[in-house]
């Protein structure tokens, strides 16, 4: 039986790119600073399922703005390594990718938060974003953010107890 279109785009995409928590360039993962690859296929699903959200939210609350918190933001943009590129190019047409292409027409890939406050924008709709990371400069990175609000906290969980 002939494999199917997408189980061969699978497969292509497996024996070509290895999936791996780390960047391919191990020089790369230095600057980073982080345990995985920005752009990795749980951020593809992360952010997808966020722009399914936003997209809903944005059309049940009329006027209202969209309450965002991430208590475990990272930075606002990474660079967009080869490899998240190629899986963005694998994935084709889609929400994600057309709500990624300002950030990667420049080298960069956004985060959740960006991608929720664009989305937010489109439809009209003001956005108050409660951010926090762990790491003070990934944090810093949200003040080119005029809607962001960084958390002033100890850990993301405690911003899961006490949003306000």
């Amino acid at each position: 039986m002939p494999d199917s279109q997408p189980e061969k785009k699978a497969r292509s995409l497996q024996s070509s790119d290895g999936w791996t928590w780390k960047v391919e360039n191990r020089r790369q993962n230095v600057g980073l600073k982080l345990l995985y690859e920005p752009g990795n296929w749980g951020d593809v699903l992360k952010g997808t399922w966020a722009l399914e959200i936003a997209g809903e939210l944005t059309r049940r609350a009329r006027q209202q703005p969209l309450r965002f918190l991430d208590p475990f933001a990272g930075a606002a943009t990474y660079p967009l390594t080869d490899s998240a590129a190629r899986r963005l190019a694998w994935l084709g047409e889609c929400e994600f990718t057309r709500a990624q292409g300002p950030w990667t027409a420049t080298g960069r890939i956004a985060s959740t938060g960006l991608l929720v406050r664009a989305a937010a924008t489109v439809a009209g709709h003001g956005i108050a974003m409660d951010v926090f990371d762990a790491d003070a400069e990934r944090l810093e990175a949200w003040g080119d953010v005029p809607e962001a609000r960084r958390l002033a906290l100890r850990s993301g969980e405690e911003a899961l107890r006490d949003p306000a």
